[in-house]
C-alpha cells in the first residue's frame, strides 16, 4: 500500500466516526472509539481463531506450519491460493534458481487470461519472486510461488513471505527503543537483577490495571506521575541498563544509539499522527 492509500483508507476509517468540521476535543473522543472498536474487532478475531481452530484442505507440512502462524481469515486466503496452486504444473528453466508455472487448462482460458509465470529463487531458497505481484501487492504469497515451493518439499514458509501483520502476533509491535520486548525478537537478553524484578512487578501492574476501567484510570495516573519523576533521573546513568548494554553492542558494530530525546519523540508518535490526520482533507 502506497502513503497515498494509506492516507485516502485512514480517512475513508475516521469519516465514519468524524465529520470533518469537527473540534479537535470531539476528534479525540471519536479516535479513542475508532480505537475501542478496532481492538475489539481484533480481539473477536483472535478469540475466533484460538477457540474454533482452522481446518486443513491438504494436510501437508507448509499447510500446517500456515495454520499456526497466520489469522483464521488470512489462512483462507492461503489455503484458497494453495488449492490453485495444484491447478498448475512447474517446469525447470534453470535448477533450483528460474521455474515456468503453466495452468493446466491452459486451453479453457480465457485468451486475455495470462496462463504462464516466471518464478525466480534466491540462491538460498528463502525467496521466491513471481512475476504476477500477488505477494508485493499484497504480503500473501501466490499459488505460483507455493506451486514451487511444494516443488522444493519446504515443510515451511520462508521467512520473507510471511508479512507480521497478517499473522497472530499482528499487534505485538511497539517503538523503537522497546523493539526488543516483541515476541518475535525472543527473551531480552536480561543478566541483571533489577531488570528482571521490575519487568515481572510491571507485568503484575498491568495485569491488575485490567480488572476495570477504574484501575485502568489509577495505573495511568500513577504512570504519568512516575515517568515525569524518573525522566530527569535518568540522565544520570551506570552503564548497566539493558538499553545502555543494547547501545554499547551497537556502537561496537558501528551503529550509534538513539539518546533519550528521540525515545521520548518516539512515545509521542501517536499523538503526532492524530494531528496529521485531523489537518487531512476528509
Amino acid at each position: 500500500m502506497t502513503s497515498t492509500q494509506r492516507i485516502e483508507s485512514s480517512n475513508h476509517l475516521l469519516k465514519g466516526y468524524v465529520s470533518p468540521g469537527s473540534p479537535m476535543h470531539l476528534f479525540l473522543r471519536k479516535y479513542e472509539k475508532l480505537q475501542f472498536d478496532r481492538e475489539s474487532e481484533e480481539s473477536f478475531q483472535e478469540k475466533r481463531t484460538t477457540l474454533s481452530g482452522v481446518p486443513l484442505r491438504l494436510n501437508i507440512p507448509i499447510e500446517r506450519h500456515a495454520s499456526k502462524i497466520y489469522t483464521r481469515s488470512m489462512f483462507e486466503q492461503f489455503s484458497e491460493a494453495l488449492y490453485k496452486s495444484f491447478a498448475h504444473q512447474v517446469d525447470v528453466i534453470e535448477h533450483r534458481k528460474v521455474y515456468k508455472v503453466t495452468h493446466l487448462d491452459a486451453a479453457a482460458r480465457e485468451k486475455w487470461s495470462k496462463i504462464v509465470f516466471i518464478v525466480n529463487v534466491d540462491d538460498e531458497a528463502r525467496f521466491f519472486d513471481c512475476e504476477c505481484g500477488t505477494f508485493e501487492h499484497s504480503g500473501m504469497v501466490c499459488c505460483h510461488s507455493l506451486k514451487v515451493m511444494i516443488e522444493f518439499r519446504l515443510a515451511k514458509i520462508p521467512d520473507k513471505h510471511v508479512v507480521k501483520r497478517w499473522t497472530r502476533d499482528a499487534r505485538d509491535i511497539l517503538l523503537d527503543h522497546l523493539v526488543r520486548y516483541q515476541k518475535d525478537r525472543g527473551s531480552p537478553a536480561s543478566d541483571t537483577f533489577r531488570h528482571s524484578q521490575m519487568w515481572i512487578r510491571a507485568l503484575e501492574c498491568v495485569r491488575l490495571s485490567d480488572i476495570n476501567v477504574k484501575c485502568y484510570d489509577v495505573f495511568m495516573a500513577m504512570m504519568k506521575e512516575v515517568y515525569a519523576t524518573l525522566l530527569p533521573l535518568s540522565h544520570d546513568k551506570d552503564g548497566m541498563g539493558l538499553e545502555e548494554r543494547d547501545g554499547v553492542a551497537k556502537m561496537a558494530s558501528g551503529t550509534a544509539c538513539s539518546d533519550t530525546v528521540e525515545h521520548v519523540k518516539a512515545l509521542v508518535e501517536d499523538w503526532r499522527s492524530i494531528i496529521l490526520f485531523r489537518h487531512c482533507s476528509c
